[in-house]
């Protein structure tokens, strides 16, 4: 089976980050969805276009320790 509902997946090494051992799968999984968040604000809903800066004023993220 391929797609999502497969068991493994193939990608490029520079594709994928390793786990550090101090943060459990489930966290480690969710990571990326703050950085599709982020860029479907700016880029679908703020429209922001090459060149356009945007000025971050919080920031959370998870716990690497």
């Amino acid at each position: 089976m391929s797609g999502g509902h497969a068991e493994f997946a193939v990608a490029n090494a520079s594709a994928v980050i390793p786990i550090p051992d101090t943060l459990d799968f489930a966290p480690a999984a969710a990571f990326p969805l703050q950085r599709i968040s982020a860029y479907q604000i700016l880029r679908e809903s703020a429209r922001l276009q090459a060149g356009e800066t945007v000025l971050v004023t919080a920031y959370v993220a998870l716990p690497l320790e």
